[in-house]
């Protein structure tokens, strides 16, 4: 049967060449969508889990925490040392980086402009990291203490530029209100994902909490990445009880919860990108199967021929249906396998975006296209389907004639 097929597909170059070049163009447009999809997905979890909210937040409160929204006093310091974050790591080695977090509202003044901001406090190594995601007009991220990062449309709004010294205003702990002074370092551009960092402006860890008056084993929130980007039931309970053997009053909250409104984009763009994804494969298939249907009722005579050779109707559904499912999985699996090849190899950098209109529909200034191989095997297995279906379908129908009437035809 395999050698047969494989017979057919030498013997008929013009029918097989046609199969595997429609495949390909096929697979080509599927598994660009797909790359477009993963890129817009995968940008705004990054921007969620790194600038936003954390693949996990470490909190004591009784209210359910929302970064967008909460404040300062929604949440309640608790005790945190650095042999507990050690003691984290140790017990659960997939755990990336733990960091400590500081999230207040103030008022920030340059001039005679003052505009409220919400502050986040990060450690050095979380502001590199948050940088990265960002595109900036000038500066760069806070290098020490007393620097600060602001959106440009914040900093446009305060007539401020890099280098410029804003003052600050902010309740500490105690009720009283503190001042200090921050020198702008950066100014990031507002488009893309840092659309959503509008009114924050990130500072150094330990400026927030000489601000707050905090001492340096309370801590507001904890912030906690895994290698691994996807988030898992396993893993939020693993975290739960490794936590709670530290500090029982202390709750967990995945980015989704504490991100509601981010993660309703990203589940928008996921299910528009599925829905584009099913519209192209739909497509496609009924492409692909409609032509195999017309090839194959053309094939009457070589049917009648294996029929009478003593061949079973399904022996010969499989042996037609293999010489389609190989022309095709070929041509997808080639295609994927180039695609995602380049992909990886050549544009981990990014594929620039030189419209702002597309930038703000595809939430990036760059797109980073990724494709899985799980996703090439299931487009592969699901054209391999549709393949034999069809073949199955045209054929039903010739098995009821007889053999004589299928070996006079001309076709």
């Amino acid at each position: 049967m395999i050698r047969l097929s494989f017979k057919n597909i030498i013997r008929k170059k013009s029918r097989a060449l046609l199969i595997f070049i429609l495949s390909v163009v096929s697979a080509f447009n599927i598994f660009t969508q797909i790359a477009q999809k993963n890129s817009v997905q995968n940008s705004l979890r990054t921007l969620i889990t790194e600038a936003i909210s954390g693949q996990y937040i470490i909190y004591d409160s009784e209210k359910n925490i929302n970064v967008l929204e909460s404040q300062f006093s929604d949440v309640n310091l608790f005790e945190w040392y650095s042999k507990d974050s050690t003691k984290l790591l140790e017990e659960n080695p997939n755990i990336k980086n733990i960091g400590r977090r500081l999230r207040f509202g103030g008022l920030l003044s340059y001039g005679d402009e003052s505009m409220g901001i919400h502050f986040q406090a990060l450690s050095q190594s979380h502001l590199q990291r948050v940088s990265t995601i960002l595109d900036f007009k000038a500066g760069s991220q806070p290098i020490n203490k007393d620097q600060i990062m602001l959106s440009e449309t914040f900093a446009d709004e305060l007539e401020a530029n890099v280098g410029d010294t804003l003052v600050v205003l902010a309740n500490n702990r105690d009720g009283y209100l503190s001042d200090n002074l921050l020198r702008v370092s950066g100014i990031f551009k507002t488009k893309g994902p840092s659309q959503f960092l509008l009114p924050i402006g990130f500072i150094n860890y330990k400026k927030g909490m000489e601000i707050l008056r905090l001492e340096d084993h309370e801590a507001m929130e904890l912030l906690v990445n895994y290698h691994a980007l996807e988030n898992t039931e396993k893993g939020a309970n693993d975290l739960k009880n490794q936590v709670s053997g530290i500090n029982s009053r202390l709750k967990i909250a995945d980015w989704e919860k504490s991100a509601p409104l981010l993660n309703s984009i990203v589940s928008v763009w996921v299910n528009a990108g599925h829905a584009i994804k099913t519209i192209f494969i739909v497509f496609s298939v009924l492409i692909l199967v409609n032509i195999i249907i017309m090839m194959t009722n053309n094939r009457k005579k070589e049917i009648g021929t294996l029929l009478a050779f003593g061949f079973k109707p399904l022996t010969i559904i499989s042996t037609i249906a293999l010489e389609y499912i190989v022309l095709i999985s070929s041509g997808i699996l080639l295609t994927g396998v180039f695609l995602k090849l380049t992909f990886d190899l050549f544009l981990q950098s990014g594929i620039p975006i030189p419209s702002e209109e597309l930038q703000a529909a595809y939430l990036s200034t760059s797109i980073f296209p990724k494709i899985y191989w799980l996703e090439i095997l299931k487009v592969a297995l699901l054209f391999a389907m549709a393949c034999y279906l069809a073949v199955l379908v045209s054929l039903r129908k010739l098995f009821r004639s007889e053999i004589t009437t299928l070996l006079r035809t001309t076709a």
